[in-house]
């Protein structure tokens, strides 16, 4: 039986652990034969056969998360109410905390009394912390520890130990304020994190915006306006010059140049006539083409390759996998040391409320706040700080794998040369013409025409301030050349060797390697254009900083040999050409931890598939879908970007890996002195609220380092 691949909305994760039971849930349903479920995306792939939609959703739900088939944009409400859950937590720990220094100093200025202290707690362990709640019952019933047990046993026991103290005349060791503390600090984690991935994704969201375009449907003999959505195979739309080619399909009447670089790379237009095939995300540049459907819009390659990009996104890292284990384990063990505190307390003659105290203590120190926050922070110093000068990291896990990169693949065409065209050399083969004579005569000509090499001439034409002639009943044989007369009725050809030799024209022998352009007059041939893609102006300096750096470096284009090598030549770059997209993802996989430069429609799978994609989303930057495989996007037209979004990431990367040591080694450190009762629970809360305070001033630490690799 057919199988069939579901994208499903998923709300109600709080960490990569809900993604884990969601994906086992689903892996037991009959006809499931993959699923991969993303956390910070909110987003499952589910690959199933036999129509059992109804039982996935059902699955999930029973997991105790909400889902939906995705069908477009969706307004989520999850960031909301985050953000009212944390004003509602710091709202109330400011109160607790005035409380906490006027205690800890003796200063009887301000004090609350504990039936408000009780009264405060209750829409924090109920209302704020809820979805830890939730999540830590959903755990358990699944046999799953993660961050959320240990979160809401630290509220729940603190709240509960808190109440019976009070409701037993106890007015002195409260700790109501645990509650708030812990919300407090696990959701601003959970908020920042959330806030960089909204962001990215909002910056750059492009989901099925490509199948929301009008086309222009052929029915009977005239065209209706219709949405690309209800366009089936065996339809016939008509695609003007200058559009973009919404669909996979085959001309059935016209001819026309295709630029295809979005596509293939290639730097020069592809001539494309009746009964050959032409793809969605290319651009019709010369005539009017009617093309009939030959696949759903939906199976386009386009839209297949969005697939690719979503499941390169859901697909969680061995790193990612390895931390998901140890909070499992870590989550066990801390519960037992905790359980283990009060129990050896009792039994050595502590009474109940001293041994549970202690219990609560070991809880409340190794809760994480601190590793909640080590990450996020650090995370959004950098992500913030490179935006202002033009990268955005898609997700934090860009940032961490832009730290380890070891090589870099660079595409040719709109990456490191401007994908424009540019008039590099005119041999002149009538020594009655004058450079200066022709160029006038061709521009003139070519001024008529929207193909990239007459725009080229033109455009040099301009520059020299060449005089135009008069030339008129100008013709275009679409793709391959053109015709005119000059006032003396002078017959002028311009168009390739194959257009000029049909119409009679004699060509030199040897003609010149990069010459792909011909003038003639009267049947005879006196001009050759050489054409060659412009590099871009900062394209040597980015490779001369990353050469510093000792990264290796080569260029991937689905160019020719020749154009690719010269660029190659120029760089100092080894060099893989005429390459297919399906080549350039082998290439990729066959070299771990290298990173992908590219701009283009060809360079999507390499970009998904490469080890860190960064694309490059200029003004004239040819599509989203390159955009949306990468996971780091340059949103400014400098190349030399590149070495600092490297340079930035190991900087950041450092300041990570300092705020978890500190996280690990105070825990380490502090469990063993709540557990012999050096510390009381409300010095744990303290101490675990330093060390969360430490995270974040560390963490602020990156802020002068980062501006300095702009700015230097």
């Amino acid at each position: 039986m057919k199988s069939e691949i579901l994208e499903l909305k998923i709300k109600g994760m709080h960490c990569s652990q809900c993604a884990l039971r969601i994906e086992k849930s689903l892996e037991g349903i009959p006809g499931v034969k993959r699923a991969v479920v993303s956390y910070p995306l909110s987003h499952g792939l589910v690959e199933v056969s036999g129509g059992k939609t109804k039982e996935i959703l059902e699955a999930i739900a029973s997991s105790g998360y909400q889902a939906q088939l995705v069908k477009g944009q969706d307004d989520d409400k999850e960031l909301y109410l985050l953000r009212i859950r944390l004003l509602a937590s710091l709202g109330i720990s400011v109160v607790f905390l005035l409380k906490m220094i006027v205690h800890f100093y003796h200063v009887p200025l301000f004090s609350i009394p504990p039936l408000v202290e009780f009264l405060l707690s209750l829409p924090v362990v109920f209302y704020v912390a809820k979805p830890f709640h939730r999540g830590a019952w959903y755990a358990i019933k699944h046999k799953v520890a993660n961050m959320d047990v240990l979160v809401s046993l630290g509220i729940l026991l603190s709240f509960g130990y808190s109440t019976i103290l009070f409701f037993g005349g106890e007015q002195n060791e409260l700790y109501f304020e645990i509650a708030a503390f812990l919300s407090f600090f696990i959701l601003l984690g959970k908020y920042i994190e959330k806030r960089i991935f909204e962001y990215a994704k909002r910056r750059l969201q492009i989901s099925d915006g490509f199948l929301e375009r009008k086309v222009k449907k052929i029915v009977g003999s005239h065209t209706e306006e219709k949405d690309l959505t209800d366009i089936s195979p065996a339809d016939c739309i008509l695609v003007l010059p200058g559009e973009m080619i919404p669909v996979d399909g085959k001309i059935v009447q016209g001819h026309s140049g295709i630029d295809e670089s979005f596509l293939t790379g290639e730097s020069l237009p592809v001539e494309k006539k009746v009964g050959e095939f032409v793809y969605a995300g290319t651009t019709n540049l010369t005539g009017p083409l009617v093309l009939e459907v030959v696949k759903p819009p939906r199976e386009s390659r386009y839209m297949a390759l969005s697939r690719v990009i979503l499941e390169s996104k859901l697909t969680r890292s061995p790193q990612q996998r390895l931390a998901d284990h140890f909070a499992h384990y870590f989550v066990i063990s801390l519960v037992f040391i905790s359980a283990g505190a009060f129990l050896y307390w009792l039994m050595v003659g502590l009474p109940l409320s001293l041994a549970l105290a202690r219990a609560l203590a070991v809880l409340l120190i190794s809760c994480p706040c601190a590793m909640g926050l080590a990450t996020p922070i650090s995370i959004y110093v950098a992500t913030s700080m490179a935006l202002r000068y033009g990268i955005l990291f898609r997700s934090a896990q860009a940032l961490e794998r832009a730290g380890k990169v070891k090589g870099i693949f660079f595409d040719k065409t709109g990456t490191l040369t401007t994908g424009e065209l540019q008039l590099v050399g005119v041999e002149i083969l009538d020594q009655g013409y004058t450079y200066e004579k022709v160029m006038s005569l061709a521009s003139s000509v070519l001024s008529y025409s929207h193909h990239p090499l007459a725009r080229a001439v033109v455009k040099r034409a301009q520059q020299e301030n060449i005089p135009s002639l008069l030339v008129r009943d100008v013709r275009e044989d679409y793709g391959l050349g053109m015709w005119a007369l000059t006032g003396r009725k002078e017959n002028i050809y311009l168009g390739s060797p194959k257009y000029l030799q049909s119409k009679s024209v004699s060509l030199p022998e040897k003609l010149g390697e990069r010459a792909q352009l011909f003038l003639a007059v009267e049947g005879l041939a006196v001009a050759a254009f050489s054409f060659r893609d412009e590099l871009r102006g900062d394209a040597a300096m980015a490779i001369a900083e990353l050469f510093k750096e000792k990264f290796p470096m080569a260029i991937l284009s689905g160019d020719s040999r020749e154009r690719v090598g010269e660029i190659a030549k120029n760089l100092g770059l080894s060099y893989y050409a005429e390459l297919l997209p399906e080549e350039k993802e082998k290439v990729i996989l066959e070299n771990p931890h290298w990173a992908m430069v590219g701009d283009g429609f060809n360079d999507v799978s390499a970009l998904a598939r490469a080890y860190l994609g960064v694309a490059l989303s200029y003004p004239q930057a040819r599509g989203d879908l390159p955009r949306e495989a990468a996971q780091v996007v340059l949103l400014l037209p400098k190349l030399t970007l590149i070495p600092r979004l490297f340079a930035l990431a190991k900087k950041t990367r450092m300041n990570i890996l300092q705020n978890f040591f500190w996280a690990v080694i105070y825990n380490l450190a502090s469990i063993p002195a709540a557990f012999w009762g050096y510390l009381s629970p409300m010095l744990a809360g303290m101490a675990m609220s330093l060390s969360s305070l430490f995270v974040v001033l560390n963490s602020l630490r990156l802020l002068p380092q980062l501006r300095k690799i702009f700015e230097e």
